[in-house]
C-alpha cells in the first residue's frame, strides 16, 4: 500500500465521521464510552481496529465480541486480494487503515464483518435480515 501521510498519524478520523466521547452511565468518575456515527459502513472496520488496538496496548486479551448486525441485504463479501493486504494490517498506522478502509475495501457490500472476522477482531456473527 503507499504510504499516506498524516500531520498526526496516531489521531484521525475517516471522513463524515462525527466521534464523542460520553461519561460511562454507572461509573462517570473513572469510566468513558467513545461513541461513533458515521455513513459509510466500511468504516466501522477503522473503529474496530483501532479499539481492539487500545486494548491491546493496555494488556487486555479480549475473546472476539459477537457481533449483531441488522440488514436488509445479505451483502457479506471479501476477496482474496483484501485479505492478502489484512495480513499487513497491523503495520498500518491509522491515517494508512483511514486510506484501506476509504480506498481499498468495497463500498458495495458490508464485506468489513467478514474482514474483521477473518482477523479475529470480531467473532459470531449474527445477521438479522429482513
Amino acid at each position: 500500500m503507499k504510504e499516506f501521510k498524516h500531520s498526526n498519524p496516531d489521531y484521525c478520523d475517516p471522513p463524515g465521521a462525527f466521534r464523542d466521547i460520553l461519561a460511562h452511565p454507572f461509573d462517570k468518575i473513572n469510566k468513558s464510552i467513545e461513541k461513533v456515527v458515521f455513513k459509510e459502513h466500511r468504516f466501522a472496520f477503522f473503529y474496530w481496529v483501532r479499539w481492539y488496538r487500545e486494548l491491546l496496548k493496555k494488556g487486555r486479551v479480549i475473546n472476539p465480541p459477537l457481533l449483531v448486525t441488522i440488514d436488509y441485504h445479505r451483502d457479506l463479501a471479501s476477496s482474496e486480494s483484501e485479505k492478502e493486504e489484512l495480513n499487513d494490517i497491523d503495520k498500518y498506522n491509522l491515517a494508512e487503515l483511514v486510506q484501506f478502509c476509504w480506498t481499498r475495501m468495497n463500498p458495495m457490500n458490508d464485506g468489513h464483518i467478514l474482514s474483521a472476522a477473518y482477523l479475529n477482531i470480531i467473532g459470531d456473527i449474527v445477521l438479522l435480515n429482513r
